[in-house]
Order: C-alpha cells, then structure tokens, then sequence
C-alpha cells in the first residue's frame, strides 16, 4: 500500500475527531445554559423571598432594560467604603429598577428589599421584621418619604437607628426617594441628612416618567 492509500483513513479519523469535538463543545453548552437558567431561577426564588415585587423584578430582567439609565448608572457611587447611596429623583425615573440591580449584584446571602410604608409600619413593633433589616447583607428601602410621618418623630428614629447601623460598615443601603435634599433634610432631621453626607452618597436623577412613556 502507497502512502496515498492511507489518505482517506486519515481523513476518516479527523473527521470524527472533529465531529466529537463538537459533540463536546455543544454539551458543554448545553450544560452552561442549563447552570445558567437554575441560576437565573434561584435568584428569581431569592429577590422574591428578599421581598422585591413580582413585577419590579420582571422590569429588572427585562431584555430591553436600559443598564445606561441615569438612575442605573448612579450604582457606580455605591462602593465599600461608602456603603449608602441614596438615589433621589421623580417618579418613574428608573430608581426602584436600579435598586433591584443593586441588590441582585451586591445584596449577599440575606438581601431585604422594603417599602418605606411597610418599614415605618412594622419596623419598631414587629421583632421579625426588625431582625430581618438588622442581620441583612444588603438593604433596599424603597420609596422613602412616602410613608406616615408622625407628629413625635418616631419614623426619623427608626430611620436614624438605620442608618446609624449600616454607616458602621454592617451592610450595603441603597435608598430611593422622590424628595429633594432639603426636603429629606427637612423632613427627617440633620443628624439621619449629615450621617448620610459623611458615610454615603447622594445622586439626583432627573428624567421623564419612564412608565408613562411605555
């Protein structure tokens, strides 16, 4: 036999080496999406557990989600050594969505997402509840300055013993608010505005009404 003989064997064998080797790379693949999509379902299982709204998250995970929204963008001034950031703006601007994605990316093993209204209301009195924000790895509160103010300053104090809390470095805050500086100031006193100013940071979005224009 010539050595030309052997040309079509050799062809014979590369061609199935070729054929396993995409065998290979598309069960990996496969493997990587399926790891993938039990990820994306366990992370689903854990926002909704954290308490982030159904349909806040869906917004979230939106494919056509803008990640260079103004109120996405304003996540870059989170960091370590300033672990709060407050993202104030108008309604509809994106500051909820951003939140979530906040969360998702830095809210740890226990991530806690709230309302305003349901912190003020179960906050002080319900001892779960305030077990929960204590011992989270990663706060939302969401919407703040939507929710009863009472004439003894009550919620400022529970707002203050929160923010105190997360400035000692015990977690990531992020916060979500419509009011302006002066009104946040106003309205929860200059000890909670100044612990903010030294220990976190402040980002005014601005933008048209994001829901609306859908």
């Amino acid at each position: 036999m010539t050595a030309a003989d052997f040309v079509p064997v050799f062809d014979a064998v590369a061609k199935s080496w070729e054929e396993r080797d995409r065998e290979i790379a598309e069960e990996r693949e496969e493997r990587e999406r399926k790891l993938a999509a039990e990820a994306r379902v366990r992370w689903n299982e854990n926002m909704i557990r954290a308490g982030v709204p159904g349909r806040r998250l869906e917004e979230a995970l939106a494919a056509d989600v803008d990640l260079e929204a103004p109120a996405i963008k304003a996540l870059d001034s989170w960091s370590e050594d300033r672990n709060i950031l407050v993202i104030a703006g108008p309604i509809g601007v994106g500051k909820t969505i951003a939140a979530v994605l906040w969360l998702q990316a830095n809210g740890g093993r226990r991530p806690l997402f709230m309302r305003a209204s349901a912190f003020e209301a179960r906050g002080r009195y319900d001892h779960d509840t305030r077990q929960a924000w204590e011992r989270s790895t990663g706060f939302v509160l969401d919407d703040l300055g939507v929710e009863y103010t009472d004439a003894r300053g009550n919620f400022a104090a529970l707002l203050d013993e929160l923010v105190d809390l997360y400035t000692g470095g015990h977690a990531g805050l992020v916060i979500t608010t419509n009011l302006d500086a002066s009104k946040f100031r106003e309205r929860y006193g200059e000890r909670v505005a100044s612990r903010i100013v030294k220990f976190g940071n402040w980002r005014n979005i601005r933008g048209e009404d994001r829901r609306r224009r859908r």
